[in-house]
């Protein structure tokens, strides 16, 4: 999840410490879909590959997650586009080699898979946490990528941290690392929506709670840093932002910041867009998709 958004949802844990339904196309397709893996700073990066389409959509799924978050789209788009979903390093089926976990050295990997499969007219989606990712590549790579798309994340990029906050914050670090479950487990209910199906939850508090403790949350912590305020005003193309609404987006702070985006209201589904409503999701990624090609 962004780091914005963490402090918003996990605001019970906060506290505690400072004071102690996803549809899929039914359309039979001839697109393979194969899974694979290439090496990248030393850990193998796990994907899936539609390889066929000019326009690719690459997506990186969110904290404590995987690339199978992404089945449905993957079922939706890839008769019209090439697909590429990945597990980021330390998640899913890719490798755990010790490194620097954050979005710069998430956004390596994100090369190594680009340059690896060659891949054209790259729209990249970023959920949860790794909309630092999709904005730091962006900005690394100006022109690269033919759009940049946040799912549900940047909620509030303008948002100034009191000292009180951020002792609160390393206190839950200093907590999470010595006991995760202990720790995240009470507030895995505030990423869902009184809308979200029981299965859903499930899966997401099973991934999460078996999430790498040292990995995890050097990973958190980092996209908890990362300056969205100084960051997203130098990227030059505009941001495409698919937001639930059960959490809202503080849209102002894009406008203060002088940041072109487009905004996409999924509606009051919790913090999995695209399992929990995948119909409308789709149909808002390819309007996205569209406006990206007529750029």
């Amino acid at each position: 999840m962004s780091s914005r958004f963490f402090k918003k949802v996990f605001v019970a844990l906060s506290c505690f410490f400072a004071a102690c339904q996803g549809s899929t196309s039914d359309k039979p397709s001839e697109i393979e879909v194969t899974s694979l893996s290439i090496s990248s700073l030393g850990s193998s990066i796990a994907y899936t590959d539609t390889k066929k389409g000019d326009t690719t959509l690459l997506f990186i799924h969110g904290w404590g997650i995987n690339r199978r978050y992404w089945e449905n789209q993957v079922d939706y788009f890839k008769d019209k586009y090439r697909v590429v979903t990945i597990d980021l390093p330390g998640y899913g089926e890719s490798g755990n080699h010790t490194r620097a976990w954050g979005p710069e050295t998430y956004v390596q990997d994100i090369d190594s898979i680009v340059d690896a499969l060659a891949l054209k007219n790259v729209i990249l989606i970023g959920h949860s946490m790794s909309g630092a990712t999709v904005i730091e590549a962006g900005l690394k790579h100006p022109g690269r990528f033919i759009g940049i798309v946040g799912v549900d994340n940047m909620k509030d990029v303008d948002m100034k941290a009191t000292p009180e906050m951020t002792e609160q914050w390393n206190q839950f670090y200093q907590a999470a690392r010595s006991d995760f479950k202990g720790s995240i487990e009470g507030g895995i209910d505030a990423l869902f929506a009184t809308s979200t199906d029981s299965l859903i939850k499930q899966r997401v508090t099973k991934d999460i709670l078996a999430s790498d403790t040292t990995m995890t949350m050097d990973c958190l912590e980092a996209m908890d840093k990362y300056p969205f305020a100084t960051k997203l005003p130098l990227l030059k193309q505009p941001v495409y932002l698919i937001e639930s609404a059960f959490i809202p987006t503080d849209t102002a702070a894009f406008t203060k910041l002088g940041v072109a985006y487009v905004f996409y209201d999924m509606g009051n589904v919790g913090h999995y867009p695209m399992l929990e409503n995948s119909s409308r999701f789709n149909a808002l990624l390819e309007n996205i998709v569209h406006a990206c090609g007529k750029q």
